[in-house]
């Protein structure tokens, strides 16, 4: 069995943030074209959502609640679903419709066991099975199932639906979405299944959430000259010059960077290398390689959350022996874990905290203070669990904390003290004696820096945004091997690792079997359990058509930069050697004969990934849900629209403006016409479709729209008229002002605006006079609109009389433009000496005007300065 690894690149390298943010979106902005990216960092409590556009700069989208991180929640309480912080308020009414915490769930293997969400059935109690056909949790909500998919689906599709609100655009071209680092291949093809069928595009890609954060760092990894070498000496006998070369401070000429990242029910981290290498000439590039990621499940903030939750839930049970009940109440419960992150948050910054319900249970209020050391106490086993993810980075990457140059801290669970004070004492601990304490940087927004990466990955692999490029390498935590067989059965057995824990993402391997001339079966195993089983055939015919020439059978497989596998083909090659012609001088070149053989994916184990028509299925769902809350939310604000019409309708037939243009029957009549509408609103508001309430508003508008047209004419009519009487007088001031003082504007100019101001003159007179004599309750004869149109066609006119500049030739005619120019020349204007020279070169008279003597002074102020210059006396 021969392995052969092809050549392998890194995967598309990635943008940069921090000090290079500014250089990135310029040339993001530059080379964009329509549509947009984002990066979605799917946390399993809140989500953010990072964006890039042609045009605007990478930002955090914000939400329809002006935040910018999201709760990663779903209601199926109500007709209209919730989502983010309007699920979360539903908890109280209905917590089994009201999904949350469910991205562990996507691509989880329940096989042969009970599904199980990891959450405390009390706060959390789902209602769970697993499908027989792909093994997939389900949630059951009353009398339908909906997969873990459809559940993530709805809101990726949300996602979508605020990104494109943000941007301004429904383009979206690329997602790149945040996965822990040792995400399975069911886990990762679960959420880019999810992604695909919520947001309507398979322009899906995955990253590390550690890498992600890591992404954003790079820029501010610091970058200095290295010790210049020795220099050599030249044959001349003089040293050699010495070109600066340029490093990353730290270990090795790089900096090794450990990554603690702590969210709510996950702790992972990671460590990354960075270095610079030369890219185009006088350029450094980042080059970012992850090195080791461990990980677990049992800690986060959450875990701290529940604690409290429960030790208040138990101690109110204490305190009020007969309010038992309380660990059934929906709504208590709620309050209890809202409570409980607040006073957390409280004891990360304060030694004690009151933990504290209004009306918790029954009218019963509950309070109670906790100290810090009580609260460390009871997350000690969590916290115990917390050093294991950075050991386990530390011996995939074959480092030591001695090897570490900084450490990192991400994620919104860290800010807890206690975590802080034990990572900070084990990294010591840990640390070559005598060396100096790492201290626990916080250089990044812990919280939204997964999301920036992730776009800026997005970015930087897009075809339509550049960006300022950065190199990044990463890593497979998982070990992928074939088991491959004769097909049929056989004692032919070869079992080969193309790709061992710490295998690079996006690199391909060709693994070559010798003489197999039977077409073959292969299973792909992940740390030793077979997810898939494919056939390749065509190799026994190709053996029959190449008789007696040995194959060679060559298996194209790698990982794709989301972690997937990537089995890409499979070729049988014939080698063959033609015979040598009788006087040739050398042996004839071998001859290759290549056979494309079929690779074919015949069995899978559970859960099973999505097929294209389940995708599809719910997709249209999906849609379907999404057209009907569309029209839902649209017959609400038409409904509203309607009454409100109606009622501030009724209001104005009081008034007396209205009163004033219409008749007692007119005004009878309308309000028929009101009342009618408001017992067809009171009969219909529930069951009348989006068409139907449109069609009864632009009804009532229709009848009631004539009249208010009216009003609004009678009131603005009276103002009409200062607006006249102040635009004339404007005029005549105006024309005064032209005439005088700007004598270079034409008069023909002058002369058509005031046949605009005297054809107005007429319209308007005759018009006042038309509607004096006509009914209020008519229509007008004009419209105060129409008047102001024409009058701001005045003013603009008279406005553009007074731009008008001089020409050059007639600011030559100008004493004051010479003048000017004089002062330039001369660095000032000195009178006594313009007096001088004008009484001295008038004798004859040729100085007739100030113009004249001032260009006569100006010229020769010019041939004097000429002269200066020249050393010649004047």
């Amino acid at each position: 069995l021969k392995r052969q690894e092809t050549g392998s690149t890194p995967g598309p390298p990635c943008a940069v943030m921090g000090r290079g943010l500014a250089a990135c979106v310029l040339s993001a902005l530059l080379s964009g074209a329509d549509g947009f990216l984002i990066g979605v960092d799917l946390g399993r409590e809140f989500f953010k959502i990072a964006a890039i556009a042609p045009g605007k700069p990478f930002e955090i989208v914000y939400n329809r609640h002006s935040t910018r991180k999201t709760p990663t929640a779903v209601s199926f309480f109500e007709s209209v679903r919730g989502f983010g912080d309007d699920a979360v308020a539903q908890q109280g009414k209905a917590p089994e419709k009201v999904i949350g915490f469910y991205p562990s769930l996507l691509g989880a293997d329940f096989t042969g066991k009970q599904p199980d969400s990891g959450l405390p059935h009390d706060y959390f109690p789902y209602k769970l099975s697993v499908d027989e056909e792909r093994g997939a949790v389900h949630f059951n909500f009353d009398d339908q199932m909906m997969s873990i998919e459809e559940v993530a689906a709805h809101v990726f599709s949300f996602m979508r639906g605020i990104s494109e609100s943000f941007i301004g655009s429904k383009e979206l071209r690329d997602v790149v979405v945040t996965i822990p680092a040792l995400a399975d291949q069911r886990q990762r093809q679960a959420i880019i299944d999810a992604v695909e069928i919520g947001m309507g595009t398979d322009k899906v890609s995955l990253i590390h959430e550690t890498a992600a954060a890591a992404i954003q760092r790079a820029m501010d990894i610091e970058e200095k000259a290295a010790p210049a070498p020795e220099p050599e000496i030249g044959e001349d006998g003089q040293p050699k010059p010495v070109t600066p070369t340029k490093h990353v401070i730290g270990s090795g000429g790089a900096t090794n960077v450990l990554f603690f990242n702590m969210g709510a029910r996950h702790v992972e981290s990671c460590v990354m290398r960075y270095h610079w290498q030369e890219g185009s000439p006088g350029v450094s590039v980042p080059v970012i390689k992850t090195l080791g990621c461990g990980a677990t499940d049992g800690a986060g903030g959450f875990f701290a959350d529940l604690e409290i939750a429960n030790k208040m839930l138990n101690a109110f049970v204490d305190e009020h022996k007969g309010k038992a009940g309380v660990r059934q109440s929906k709504r208590a419960l709620k309050k209890i874990l809202a409570a409980a992150k607040k006073a957390k948050h409280v004891l990360s910054a304060n030694k004690d905290a009151r933990f504290a319900v209004e009306g918790l249970f029954e009218d019963t209020d509950f309070a109670k203070q906790i100290a810090r050391t009580e609260f460390e106490e009871w997350c000690q086993p969590m916290f115990d669990k917390l050093i294991q993810p950075v050991e386990e980075a530390l011996k995939i990457s074959g480092l030591s904390m001695g090897d570490i140059d900084e450490v990192e801290v991400v994620g919104g669970g860290w800010r807890i003290p206690k975590v802080q004070s034990m990572l900070a004492d084990y990294i010591q601990s840990k640390r070559p004696e005598g060396a100096a304490q790492l201290p626990l940087g916080q250089h990044l927004n812990g919280e939204e820096a997964f999301a920036m990466g992730a776009a800026f990955y997005s970015a930087n692999a897009s075809v339509t945004l550049r960006t300022k490029a950065v190199q990044f390498t990463d890593l497979s935590f998982h070990e992928y091997s074939l088991h491959i067989t004769k097909k049929g059965g056989g004692d032919f057995s070869k079992k080969v690792k193309f790709a061992p824990v710490g295998s690079m993402l996006g690199a391909h391997k060709i693994v070559s079997l010798k003489d197999a001339d039977f077409d073959l079966e292969v299973q792909l195993l992940e740390n030793g359990a077979v997810i898939s089983t494919y056939e390749i055939t065509g190799i026994a015919d190709a053996c029959k058509q190449n008789e007696g020439v040995a194959p060679v059978v060559d298996i194209d497989i790698g990982l794709d930069t989301s972690g997937l596998v990537d089995f890409r083909s499979a070729e049988v090659v014939f080698e063959t050697t033609p015979e040598a012609a009788p006087d040739a001088e050398a042996a004839p070149e071998p001859v290759l004969s290549v056979v494309e053989a079929k690779v074919a994916l015949t069995g899978q184990t559970k859960p099973l990934p999505m097929t294209a028509a389940q995708k599809e299925e719910i997709r249209s769902k999906v849609e379907e849900r999404n057209t009907y809350e569309s029209e839902i939310k649209d017959s609400d604000a038409t409904r509203n629209a309607l009454e409100g019409y109606i009622y501030q309708s009724r209001e104005k037939l009081e008034s007396e403006s209205l009163q004033a243009v219409t008749t007692p029957e007119g005004r009878d009549q309308l309000t028929q016409a009101l009342n009618a509408a408001g017992e067809w609103l009171d009969s219909n508001a529930h069951t009348a479709k989006l068409k139907t309430l449109k069609e009864k508003l632009e009804s009532v508008k229709a009848e009631f729209g004539p009249v208010l047209k009216r009003q609004r004419e009678a009131e603005d009519r009276p103002r009409l008229k200062e607006s006249v009487e102040k635009t004339l007088g404007l005029w005549g001031k105006t024309k005064k002002h032209v005439k005088k003082d700007m004598p270079w504007v034409d008069e023909d100019e002058v002369e058509k605006v005031q046949e605009m101001v005297d054809a107005f003159t007429v319209w308007y007179d005759e018009a006042q006079a038309q509607q004096k004599d006509h009914a209020p309750e008519e229509d007008p004869v004009f419209r105060v609109a129409d008047a102001k149109q024409r009058i701001m066609k005045i003013v603009k006119a008279s406005k553009d009389l007074t731009n008008i500049k001089k020409s050059v030739a007639e600011k030559k005619q100008d004493a004051e433009y010479w003048k000017k120019k004089v002062a330039v020349e001369d660095e000032g204007f000195d009178e006594e000496d313009y007096e001088e020279f004008k009484a001295k070169n008038n004798e004859s008279g040729s100085l007739a005007t100030e113009t004249d003597a001032m260009k006569a002074y100006y010229d020769h102020i010019k041939a004097k300065k000429r002269a200066d210059k020249d050393n010649v006396e004047l």
